[in-house]
């Protein structure tokens, strides 16, 4: 995969998952087939490049910063998946629960989500509620495995009982 390529994968994976957040935002229902027939295998791609801190430094980007975080967060998961040897379905789960991770930000106004300078109090309050709408959404979407709503609310938790995840979920 050249530079070039490698660029417009992840230009083309934005817009996607750019399309998946706006279809979500207004039907509160994520479309998983979508998902997993494009951008899987788009973050496929991308996760086996040998220069995994190129595609992330061409991911870092103010702009689309919420859809390249994702796909950053989706490329390490699906490298780390991969290197503790998951199968095709437990790597696929785990991918598209780090994908879905941060879904319900379509729940939080653009201009707190958008906001250039440090939230307010209040602001950061309203965006902390993003991890539930995540789960409300994936809880209410059909056929949604469980794992994408826990990995939806849970991913700002700490645990002090070190959890342990399997790919379809923890132990």
């Amino acid at each position: 995969m050249s530079l070039n390529s490698e660029e417009a994968v992840i230009q083309e994976t934005v817009e996607q998952i750019k399309e998946i957040f706006s279809f979500t935002k207004e039907s509160k229902q994520v479309p998983l087939t979508e998902i997993q027939r494009v951008i899987i295998p788009n973050i496929q791609q991308l996760s086996e490049k040998q220069d995994v801190f190129t595609i992330l430094s061409q991911l870092q980007s103010k702009d689309d910063y919420t859809y390249r975080h994702n796909i950053g967060v989706c490329v390490l998961s699906t490298l780390i998946g991969t290197w503790i040897n998951l199968n095709a379905a437990d790597l696929s789960a785990l991918s598209t629960a780090a994908l879905l991770h941060d879904i319900g930000k379509v729940g939080i106004p653009n201009d707190i989500l958008n906001k250039p300078g440090k939230l307010t109090d209040t602001e950061f309050q309203i965006m902390k509620r993003h991890t539930n709408y995540g789960y409300e959404i994936l809880k209410n979407t059909k056929y949604c495995e469980e794992v994408y709503s826990t990995v939806a609310i849970e991913h700002h938790e700490s645990y002090s009982k070190k959890r342990i995840f399997t790919g379809t979920r923890y132990v």
